[in-house]
């Protein structure tokens, strides 16, 4: 089942190599993306599940946290984009206990032209971070990190966003001396259009 599976994101990102390396009417279409004036628009959906360790114990709950995130972005320069994640949302569920966590980033991304029609992303974020439960008082904090990856033209002015994301959430209680939050490293994929 292993076998099948690999085999099967081998030949997924294989026929999405070998698209975006070719087409005509769609490569017109893409010499727009990534220069000055564009807009991108769009954002990402996640899910991921984490087992916390304490003293060699695994915990038999998982926390599962599924997340949705639009965006948008303006190009100041060709490659030098400027963006917000605009009220992102998380819902993090472990057990009985539910949270809702809310952020708000600004990003500051450099997308990389080359010879074919992938274009290679890092992209700097920072921003604030807070949630609100009910068996808790609002907690909230400084929140930073980076994304970096690869945006394939999927169709004319629509792109395919695969990528690694890390990210420092800090959630304090008003006025605590150190950091409490978590940090969170994981795969990321979206979709997103440009104007």
């Amino acid at each position: 089942m292993k076998t099948r599976r690999g085999s099967t994101a081998a030949a997924l990102v294989a026929a999405l190599l070998v698209f975006a390396a070719g087409g005509s009417a769609q490569e017109k279409a893409t010499k727009s993306f990534a220069t000055r004036g564009a807009i991108e628009l769009g954002g990402s959906l996640s899910y991921s599940a984490t087992w916390t360790v304490s003293d060699g114990v695994t915990s038999n709950d998982p926390i599962h946290l599924f997340s949705a995130t639009p965006y948008v972005g303006y190009f100041v320069i060709d490659g030098l984009e400027v963006g917000a994640n605009p009220l992102g949302v998380t819902y993090i569920s472990q057990g009985s206990s539910h949270v809702t966590e809310l952020k708000l980033l600004g990003s500051v991304a450099y997308n990389f032209k080359t010879p074919t029609r992938i274009f290679p992303f890092l992209e700097g974020l920072a921003g604030y971070s807070w949630i609100s439960s009910s068996s808790s008082t609002d907690r909230g904090g400084f929140t930073w990190g980076g994304r970096g990856g690869i945006k394939v033209p999927v169709a004319a002015g629509a792109l395919l966003n695969v990528g690694v994301q890390y990210l420092q959430v800090t959630l304090n209680h008003s006025g605590a001396p150190t950091r409490t939050g978590y940090n969170e490293l994981g795969a990321v994929a979206g979709f997103t259009v440009w104007l």
